[in-house]
Parts: structure tokens; C-alpha cells; sequence
């Protein structure tokens, strides 16, 4: 979708050419479906889970910094360990 929004942004056409031969490269040797460790699902008796749900309904996306985002996102990597 980018190479598409640089296009109609009127960006070089040397510019999403190249870019599209970059995508074509990372297309070509990312993993496969199956070799992707699957992503964790949470249990709804997990402890945590209402701890995360907590956190992610108390964000005010419009109002939320930078920092506090990375701040949010490091509390709910520990609690997904």
C-alpha cells in the first residue's frame, strides 16, 4: 500500500520503481506461513490477560506521547512473558 500512496503522492517514478524491486527482494525471502513461530494466544483464565486489557482500555490514543507509548508497550511485553 506505501509504494501506491508515494505513487499518488506524486513521488519519482524512479523512486516506487525502485521500491517495488525492494519489496519484490523482501517478498522473495521472507519466511513462509509455516515457518513463523505462531504468535502467543492468551487463555482467558490467564492472569494476566486482564492486566493487558486493563492497560490497553485505559489508553487515550488521541492524548497518548511517544514515550508513554513505548512505556505501555514494555509493560505489556513483561506481562506476556
Amino acid at each position: 500500500y506505501g509504494i501506491n500512496v508515494a505513487r499518488l503522492a506524486k513521488l519519482p517514478e524512479s523512486l516506487l520503481d525502485r521500491a517495488q524491486v525492494i519489496l519484490g527482494e523482501l517478498e522473495a525471502s521472507s519466511p513462509t506461513q509455516r515457518e513463523v513461530e505462531p504468535m502467543k494466544t492468551f487463555i482467558k483464565e490467564d492472569p494476566n490477560m486482564k492486566k493487558v486489557m486493563d492497560i490497553l482500555n485505559t489508553i487515550d490514543m488521541e492524548d497518548v506521547t511517544t514515550r508513554e507509548a513505548w512505556s505501555i508497550l514494555e509493560r505489556l511485553k513483561q506481562l506476556t512473558k
